[in-house]
């Protein structure tokens, strides 16, 4: 199932070492030209009960940052809300609603899918502004999971193979999906994919246990995540029968023409850097 309580558990706050952990990060790193990517989350100041979730990268995952994308989110049960996404500070990230009528009203927040184990697709509806034919959408359409595949595109980085093969000592499930962003302001559409891994099913950690403790739970979510892919516009919209296949199609010639972001086992949880060493 991937929703908010199983594939973004390092956007919310969990007790650990007998505090509530408010700061985490995961930490990428780019297969093909070795950037380093942190992925933080913290509190919203600006949107009390939201969270920032700030992509920095850097050539070497400690010096020289620089923000490529920032976003707002908060949760509501099993469902993760957005608020802002696609750019790479609070003024550049655009806001999303749930309806032209929110948009005007300026009440921003649009529901993120989610992808049951029985679905091949999932979408959600979204306007950044009050123009009813501006009509955005966010799908997640399904691939079929190749093992020998994906472990050779995690090759690059041997803790991700690792930790994609130790899944079936926990009984952890990998899902590829196809992160489809259709979008459209003023009649003009654009459209793009993102190829995702996630691991879900990871329990959480105690909350009496030290930061390290953390570490299968923070497996959770993204093992890789590939960067944004441009598709020309879209001949179907999600809900059409013929939707699914045109992902399909568009999404496997990610693995030609896309760097991959690959997770690799290195996490901050209020302050303290931890790497994963499995087991």
């Amino acid at each position: 199932m991937i929703n908010a309580l199983t594939s973004w558990v390092d956007f919310w706050d969990f007790p650990l070492a007998n505090q509530t952990i408010h700061h985490v990060g995961k930490r990428y790193v780019m297969a093909k030209s070795g950037q380093r990517i942190w992925r933080n989350s913290d509190p919203a100041p600006n949107w009390p009960g939201h969270r920032d979730v700030i992509y920095w990268q850097s050539p070497d995952g400690e010096n020289n940052f620089a923000a490529i994308e920032y976003e707002v989110c908060r949760r509501e049960n099993s469902r993760l809300i957005q608020l802002q996404y696609g750019g790479n500070t609070p003024t550049s990230s655009v806001f999303r609603y749930m309806s032209p009528a929110h948009a005007a009203a300026r009440q921003p927040g649009c529901y993120y899918p989610t992808l049951a184990p029985w679905e091949g697709v999932s979408y959600s509806e979204m306007w950044r502004n009050t123009n009813p034919n501006d009509r955005e959408y966010i799908a997640m359409v399904r691939e079929g999971l190749d093992e020998a595949g994906v472990f050779g595109v995690l090759g690059r980085v041997p803790s991700a193979q690792r930790m994609f093969a130790e899944r079936l000592n926990y009984g952890v499930e990998a899902t590829v999906v196809y992160q489809c962003y259709l979008q459209q302001e003023n009649g003009f559409r654009q459209c793009g994919l993102e190829l995702c891994i996630y691991l879900t099913g990871y329990q959480p950690p105690p909350a009496d246990g030290p930061p390290e403790s953390a570490r299968h739970f923070l497996r959770n979510g993204e093992l890789l995540w590939s960067i944004y892919m441009p598709i020309p516009p879209t001949q179907f919209l999600p809900g059409h029968p013929n939707f699914e296949d045109e992902m399909r199609f568009w999404g496997r010639q990610i693995l030609n023409n896309a760097d991959f972001c690959i997770y690799e086992g290195i996490y901050n949880v209020n302050g303290s850097v931890v790497a994963d060493d499995g087991g």
